[in-house]
């Protein structure tokens, strides 16, 4: 992913967990600095969800840069 943000840019940006998340009932994950993701088995097959990334940055001093980068629904199917 690009990302550019309030006159900061970079050419890319990763982010991971090493911790496991059960995802049998759906998922429903609230991260306070990247955003929200959710989602729904739909049937056995398939899957939908949404992915909203707010990234909150250290600028130093206490203050914080907050990234509204966007939505996007998803859906996947096992083939």
């Amino acid at each position: 992913m690009k990302f550019k943000c309030g006159g900061m840019s970079a050419g890319e940006m990763t982010m991971s967990s090493g911790s496991t998340i059960s995802i049998a009932n759906g998922l429903d994950l609230s991260l306070s600095t990247i955003g929200d993701i959710t989602g729904r088995f739909t049937s056995p097959t398939e899957a939908s969800g949404t992915i909203h990334l707010d990234m909150k940055i250290s600028a130093g001093m206490g203050s914080s840069i907050s990234c509204d980068l966007d939505t996007w629904n998803r859906t996947a199917e096992a083939k």
